[in-house]
């Protein structure tokens, strides 16, 4: 049960225990969290940086 679509308190629980005791879960949760950032905000900050980079250019 991965953490972050724990649905109880009991699963939540349940994979703080496995997050503090298995490396590999930690490190799966953080790249988790890196993709998740990385699509939801990254993008729309690149694209306003180019955008602001071509108005320069014109």
């Amino acid at each position: 049960m991965s953490i972050l679509v724990a649905d109880t308190d009991e699963e939540i629980k349940m994979a703080i225990k496995s997050l503090f005791g298995d490396k590999m879960y930690a490190e799966n949760i953080g790249l988790k969290a890196r993709e998740f950032v990385l699509g939801a905000y990254a993008w729309n900050v690149m694209f306003s940086r180019i955008k602001e980079v071509l108005k320069k250019v014109r």
